[in-house]
């Protein structure tokens, strides 16, 4: 194979090509500038006398560099054609390669989908991007870690500042069996922007696939932690050590628009130094916190935004103050600054409850709202609603009605479980004769149904146009002028 590629190289310089490392440079003949040479078209290619004729022994320049592709595979330019990473113009064989020379503030790019990775320990004097560029990276194993610990994809310790961006890292199939626990065990500052982290590989040992010890994190965009079911510990906030790691802060930004599938576990007896924030619009599997740190989690955790597959209540920013729970939602739980907000975003069979009423022993109730179509129903658990005027495509809102009892557009005090039905009258479309009235429509939790219209005794005159009643004034005249016809000759006869 690298004899067909040194000869295929030679040959080109017989039409006009200059070869430098592992690409071929078009100077004439119409091919593609920067073209790369591909190896399954070289195994194709035949070689002969006649396409190397020419060539002279003189030409040592390209002869030395098809010599180094042929012997040795590690050159910069092999390098350059089968690497995997490259920080601006210099490309290396492996990530871990690239990492041990990146410079502080240089970002380096993966080039090509990796399925064979080792583990990775990155020292902590280190400030540098990754971007994965689209690309799959997987970790087969051995892993990376400390002495008789060497079991993680990446350990990024104390000191560095690091961005993984735009790309996947998951394990292989095996990962586990090689001693592959965990994808990320961080203690530097690390953000998160557009990764997704596929865990199911890691088997038995899928709990705390990223773990998190010290250093501020922060999760951006759409970043994604997947679990195998939404009982796995997507990941930790952990006080590790005495002292040596002493803060760790998670966040979720305001960009933040992903998902993480699993729990989130809150590790450490002190809220003032390890904190998570949520904020954005993301989904999440839930939040929990490790035995004896139940009350120090409610302090430590604040939830601004997101979407939850359980209720987070106890973590919740001081302005959110009303809980919708949706129907037909993975993550149903989510959460507005009052119940009006809430209703705003709430559709059939939701639940809204707020939160600032009941917390005593104070009874609430069930305040159901019947929108009086298309089966929206709605229940609030209160002690009172605010009754506010609904918009209906083709319909005059009427009001909320209890029986045939209206109610006011205002606050309503309950003292009872109580369903409120909107009621609505359908107007008049452009056509409709001015004296039929429009029908009136009110919900009655199964759908919409119609009024029907009071029966009107009909005392006027008959229409222009009605056929009917001017056939039988015609029939009618017609037989008074024969009635006359025939009393006028009986006249002429007797005279």
């Amino acid at each position: 194979m690298k004899k067909c590629l040194a000869y295929m190289m030679l040959a080109a310089l017989t039409v006009g090509m200059t070869v430098s490392g592992g690409y071929v440079k078009a100077e004439e003949k119409g091919i593609e500038q920067g073209s790369k040479i591909d190896e399954a078209a070289v195994v194709e290619t035949k070689t002969s006398d006649e396409a190397v004729e020419g060539v002279k022994p003189e030409d040592t320049s390209a002869n030395d560099v098809v010599q180094e592709l042929v012997d040795d595979p590690s050159s910069d330019a092999a390098v350059k054609d089968n690497g995997v990473a490259m920080i601006g113009d210099t490309a290396y064989a492996t990530l871990k390669d690239a990492i041990s020379n990146v410079k502080a503030g240089e970002t380096i790019l993966l080039t090509k989908d990796v399925m064979d990775a080792e583990g990775i320990a990155v020292t902590g004097d280190k400030d540098f991007t990754i971007d994965f560029n689209g690309k799959t990276y997987t970790v087969v194993g051995p892993g990376a870690g400390s002495s008789s610990t060497e079991t993680n994809c990446f350990q990024l310790l104390k000191g560095s500042k690091i961005t993984f961006k735009n790309g996947t890292i998951n394990v292989g199939q095996n990962a586990s069996k090689n001693n592959i626990k965990r994808i990320i065990q961080n203690y530097a500052d690390l953000t998160l922007e557009d990764m997704t982290f596929e865990t199911a590989n890691l088997n038995e040992y899928e709990d705390y696939a990223l773990s998190f010890n010290n250093g501020n994190i922060i999760f951006k965009g759409n970043t994604n932690i997947y679990t195998s079911n939404p009982e796995v510990i997507a990941f930790d906030v952990c006080q590790f050590g005495s002292g040596e790691y002493p803060s760790l802060n998670v966040t979720f930004d305001e960009t933040f628009m992903g998902t993480i599938s699993g729990k989130i576990v809150y590790d450490s007896p002190n809220a003032e130094t390890h904190k998570l924030v949520i904020k954005g619009n993301g989904s999440f599997g839930g939040i929990d916190a490790s035995k004896g740190n139940e009350e120090i989690a409610k302090e430590a955790v604040e939830v601004f935004g997101g979407s939850f597959s359980e209720s987070v209540e106890e973590y919740l920013a001081g302005n959110l103050n009303a809980e919708l729970k949706k129907a037909v939602e993975a993550y149903p739980y989510s959460y507005y600054t009052s119940v009006e907000e809430a209703l705003g975003h709430a559709d059939a069979g939701d639940v809204i409850k707020d939160l600032n009423v009941g917390n005593e022993g104070e009874k609430v109730f069930n305040i159901t709202l019947d929108y009086g179509y298309e089966n929206k129903v709605v229940t609030v658990q209160e002690t009172s609603i605010t009754l506010f005027e609904l918009q209906r495509e083709g319909y005059n809102f009427l009001g909320w009605f209890v029986g045939e009892e209206k109610y006011p557009l205002e606050e309503v005090q309950v003292t009872d479980d109580v369903t409120f039905v909107a009621k609505w009258e359908k107007q008049q479309t452009p056509g409709t004769d001015p004296e039929d009235k429009p029908d009136s429509e009110q919900g009655n939790g199964q759908g919409s149904i119609l009024t029907p219209k009071p029966e009107v005794n009909d005392t006027t005159s008959p229409n222009t146009g009605d056929t009917t009643t001017v056939v039988g004034y015609m029939a009618a005249m017609v037989v008074a002028i024969g009635i006359m016809l025939i009393a006028l000759r009986r006249k002429q006869k007797s005279n």
